[in-house]
């Protein structure tokens, strides 16, 4: 394999001693491989690179001859230009397999050298424009291609890239390669041809093929693109590295061809990215118009700053008529990214939309974010009234406790709306549940009560860990809040038309806010049988656990004289006597003898005329006559040291009065004298003295 190359000879006598070694050859070579002075790069420094790249590389001897008047160089041909023309000639295995031999055989050649660089990009090219895409990825990756270069065979993404991309004359490569693909153009048109080729006239085969072959297509740059990016990211230093431009060309196409390739989880993570180089105006509006609104959204919140678009986007999504994209996660995702914007303003506006656009149970976990501050703010009358048409009544009530603790200014005004809301939910929770029983509930109490008198069903009902028994108690604590700020006669009017048999202890409660106690205490004995409570609101109202004692504006209730006590003590007798009539004769005998034993003060032996005969006289009458008796006794005794007591201060009286007169004589006034302190005449005043001041 050898040429010549003839100069004459007064060109050879200007190049002796000078470049007569492989200049000829490199000037010959060059202009298929070297790099262009365009761009980013030096000419100079290029130039002086290829000289020495291809000095070695072509391992190239010189041989002068002189025949007559002439100098002919004869030079062995070199391997790259072997190479070159078997590239050329698509027989990519041998010039492959002579470029591994060099690399072998020269241990200061490597990839990174220009010119084997340059027959790796050759061959990649060449299976690329073949459409051997696994072995065209393999030698880009091998050759480091500059990534922009591959981008310019995608016109449709250089187009998205815009001024991003650097236009593809001034992109430094060689300028064989160069005009390798300006032959290729568009890589689209490569896979039509292929498909054309392999399928023949068989039109369905052809779609199919085509699109077969653009996804692979799209596949390897997506491959390469990632080879590029992680290179970059990992510093690997080059001898010619890619432009620092590259990496936003890189990631922001790498957008698109996850999109394209449905690489949906990549390109999650390369959002997700801190060290991410995309361009987001450019990948924002890509996505928007392929209705990738999802992608979009974690591209904005990517920023930090983007928060109010994210939300935007993700209203259009909530919105079941308007955008969709099935890799949103819906109002879970929704609130937990509202949540940690942490902003009460921010937090606010979204409580706002969500109560406006009907997700109601959904704004409650927003409205639990808020503080007081920014709850007692809240237009109370708009988000009532929206509240007020969900399905249940559970937002509505969870509504109003809020803003009752964070003491909004309306909070009073609709607390009657809060105890509707109570009603409605006990009412349906017990209509709808298939194991709610209220029935149930009483008749378990009835048999606690049996083994504790002293049980209230309050007490009970805490003691349940069941919905039905925790929505009474909230609801008789709300009734209880004092001083009431809801409507107790309209609470009345509802309960009993809503959930009359249900809320006994409520009606009773509310009745005793109206400070009408005997009625009160008629539904606790006779409907409820809750006579622990009925003890405690008519006898013990002082008591902390009384209903009397939460109700602190039934103030007459706590002020019960003896008579009352008596009178109070008498007509609940009366009642428990009464019970017996309606057979429940066993707790009406241990409810009297309770009665009599802790009352017996204010009683006498007339309230045993009403006891029935058949009671037994040992459990119930007995220790009430006892202590009866033995108050008669003790009170008999302390009259009979009283009685004694005045006697003695009588005698002791007259005595002095005896001693006085004897000394000093009688004291005699008559209507003519004046008082010696007011001066007014005594006339038939009466004269007092009183024991306590001595005066």
């Amino acid at each position: 394999d050898l040429f010549g190359s003839g100069i004459s000879p007064e060109e050879a006598a200007k190049r002796v001693g000078r470049d007569l070694d492989t200049k000829p050859w490199t000037s010959l070579m060059s202009q298929h491989w070297r790099r262009e002075p365009l761009g980013d790069n030096n000419p100079m420094a290029a130039e002086n690179r290829a000289g020495r790249a291809l000095s070695r590389f072509t391992a190239a001897r010189i041989v002068v001859v002189t025949q007559d008047a002439a100098l002919h160089a004869l030079v062995h041909r070199p391997q790259l230009a072997t190479v070159d023309q078997l590239l050329h000639e698509r027989r990519i295995e041998e010039a492959m397999a002579m470029v591994e031999r060099a690399l072998a055989a020269d241990p200061t050649l490597s990839a990174r050298n220009d010119e084997v660089a340059y027959c790796f990009q050759m061959a990649g090219s060449v299976c690329l424009k073949n459409m051997l895409l696994d072995d065209a990825l393999h030698f880009f990756q091998r050759g480091s291609l500059d990534p922009r270069a591959l981008v310019h065979l995608f016109p449709d993404i250089a187009e998205y890239l815009g001024s991003l991309l650097v236009p593809f004359a001034r992109i430094p490569m060689a300028s064989g390669l160069r005009r390798l693909f300006y032959d290729i153009s568009d890589a689209q048109k490569l896979v039509h041809t292929g498909a054309e080729q392999l399928a023949g006239d068989n039109g369905e085969q052809v779609a199919a093929l085509r699109e077969t072959l653009g996804a692979n297509v799209l596949e390897m740059a997506q491959r390469y693109l990632e080879h590029c990016r992680a290179q970059m990211l990992r510093g690997v230093a080059y001898q010619h590295s890619f432009a620092p431009d590259s990496f936003p060309v890189i990631d922001t196409a790498l957008v698109r061809l996850y999109v394209a390739n449905k690489e949906d989880q990549k390109l999650r993570k390369l959002i997700a990215s801190k060290d991410n180089g995309i361009v987001s105006d450019l990948a924002c509006q890509y996505l928007m118009d392929t209705h990738n609104y999802y992608s979009c959204s974690l591209l904005y919140m990517a920023q930090g700053d983007g928060a109010a678009k994210v939300l935007d986007i993700w209203h259009r999504l909530l919105q079941p008529d308007d955008w969709e994209d099935a890799r949103f996660g819906g109002l879970p995702e929704y609130l937990d990214y509202v949540q940690t914007i942490g902003d009460q303003p921010t937090l606010l506006d979204e409580y706002y939309w969500l109560v406006d656009h009907d997700y109601i149970d959904a704004s409650l976990q927003l409205l639990a974010c808020l503080s007081d501050e920014t709850v007692m703010s809240i237009d109370a009358d708009r988000v009532v009234q929206r509240t007020e048409t969900a399905t249940n009544d559970q937002p509505l009530r969870i509504l109003i406790e809020r803003l009752i603790s964070a003491t909004h200014p309306r909070a009073t005004h609709y607390m009657t709306y809060l105890v509707y809301a109570y009603v409605r939910q006990i009412r349906d929770h017990y209509n709808d549940s298939s194991t709610a029983d209220s029935s149930a509930e009483r008749d378990a109490f009835a048999c606690a009560q049996a083994d504790d008198l002293t049980l209230t069903y309050r007490t009970f009902l805490s003691s349940l860990d069941t919905e039905g028994a925790r929505l009474h108690v909230q609801l008789v604590n709300t009734l209880c809040v004092s001083p009431p700020t809801y409507d107790a006669r309209l609470a009345l009017e509802y309960i009993e038309a809503q959930a009359n048999d249900l809320m006994v202890l409520e009606r009773a409660v509310i009745l005793a806010v109206l400070d009408q106690i005997d009625s009160a205490v008629d539904l606790l004995v006779n409907e409820l049988g809750d006579y622990a409570e009925a003890e405690l609101l008519l006898l013990a109202p002082e008591m902390p656990n009384s209903l009397a004692h939460l109700l602190v504006s039934t103030t007459s209730a706590h002020e019960v004289s003896t008579a009352g006590r008596r009178e109070s003590v008498l007509k609940l007798v009366a009642m428990y006597l009464n019970l017996a009539h309606k057979g429940h004769d066993e707790i009406a005998a241990r409810l009297v003898a309770r009665l009599l034993d802790r009352y017996f003060v204010y009683l006498d032996a007339s309230v045993l005329e009403g006891i029935p005969d058949h009671w037994p006289y040992a459990a119930v009458a007995e220790p009430f006559v006892l202590r009866s008796l033995q108050l008669a006794k003790r009170n008999e005794r302390h009259a009979s040291v009283v009685r004694g007591l005045h006697e003695s201060l009588a005698f002791a009286s007259k005595a002095e009065l005896a001693a006085e007169t004897k000394e000093n004589g009688a004291i005699v006034l008559d209507y003519s004298q004046t008082c010696a302190k007011c001066k007014k005449l005594l006339g038939s005043s009466a004269f007092v003295f009183e024991p306590d001041t001595e005066q």
